[in-house]
């Protein structure tokens, strides 16, 4: 039986070495500064003057700038437009149980107020659909499954400000 023992830790060190890959999503790719490009709906209905994220017209993100800080899952974002409630805002960001195959997982996004609590009771729940060094994409998930329009946010990944020394 001892001389069987190394066979066995042989086995088992191979099998999971021929195992494939994860694609599991690094904390590092999300943290940092990203532009929100472009807010995208299947159904197109004046979705300018719809309120996104429970805080302002979803004319006002286009272009917004956001830092993720992943090591306490928060953030602040920047509305830029001088026509919209200009400004930063702190968010939350809850994330559910990853998808096994990819890695990418659903969260639940929370404005927060300044000392860090939730803003309100209104949570909404985010699907992360695709992420790379330079690129996101999330998708907003009805709560009640009613609506047929898919909503996408897409972000592009900002130049880090290098420190001139």
């Amino acid at each position: 039986m001892k001389k069987l023992a190394p066979l066995f830790l042989l086995l088992i060190v191979l099998t999971n070495a021929c195992k494939p890959a994860k694609n599991i999503v690094s904390p590092k790719v999300i943290t940092g500064l990203w532009k929100l490009e472009r807010i995208e709906h299947s159904v197109s209905k004046n979705t300018h003057k719809n309120v996104f994220l429970n805080d302002a017209l979803e004319s006002c993100f286009t272009q917004s700038h956001w830092d993720f800080k992943t090591g306490s899952n928060t953030g602040i974002y920047f509305i830029n437009d001088l026509y919209c409630k200009f400004g930063e805002r702190g968010f939350i960001i809850t994330p559910l149980e990853a998808d096994k195959s990819t890695g990418l997982y659903n969260f639940i996004f929370t404005l927060k107020t300044r000392k860090g609590k939730p803003l309100n009771e209104t949570n909404i729940t985010m699907k992360l659909l695709s992420i790379t060094e330079t690129a996101m994409q999330w998708q907003l998930i009805n709560p009640d499954n009613t609506s047929t329009n898919t909503t996408l946010i897409n972000f592009k990944k900002e130049l880090e400000k290098q420190d001139a020394s």
